[in-house]
């Protein structure tokens, strides 16, 4: 008698529970997007690196900062200081 007590106490339980909700699919920018990078002078060194669209845009940017700096600095000719 017990045992169907609990039975039918479950079963409503379960039923009175709402059904969970469906996760979302990832936004297209939070979805990883993979590189393969090689070291210079080696086919097999290679290094996986796993980030986001933003993350990756954010490294572009760096990227684009740091070589405008060293042609700034550099100038033309690929030389410290004045070109001659």
């Amino acid at each position: 008698m017990m045992m169907l007590l609990i039975a039918l106490v479950t079963a409503a339980a379960m039923q009175a529970m709402p059904a969970p909700a469906p996760t979302a699919a990832p936004a297209a920018r939070d979805k990883k997007i993979c590189r393969r990078d090689t070291s210079i002078g080696s086919r097999l060194d290679v290094v996986k690196t796993c980030k986001t669209a933003a993350e990756w845009e954010a490294y572009n940017a760096a990227v684009a900062r740091l070589e405008n700096r060293r042609s700034d600095v550099t100038g033309s000719s690929g030389r410290i200081g004045r070109d001659r």
